[in-house]
C-alpha cells in the first residue's frame, strides 16, 4: 500500500461521510444511521 493509495483511500471516505450526512439533512434521517448504511454499501470491497 502506498501513500497514494492511503490518501485515496481518506479522500473516498470523507467524501461518502460528507453526502451521506448531506442525504440525512435533506431526508430529515438520524445522521448515524445514513452514515451507517453508506459504510454498509461503501465498505471494504469499493476501498480495496
Amino acid at each position: 500500500m502506498t501513500v497514494k493509495d492511503v490518501i485515496l483511500t481518506l479522500g473516498v471516505m470523507l467524501g461518502a461521510g460528507l453526502v451521506c450526512q448531506l442525504l440525512a439533512d435533506t431526508f430529515r434521517a438520524p445522521r448515524m444511521l445514513v452514515l451507517l448504511g453508506g459504510g454498509v454499501l461503501i465498505g471494504p470491497s469499493v476501498i480495496d
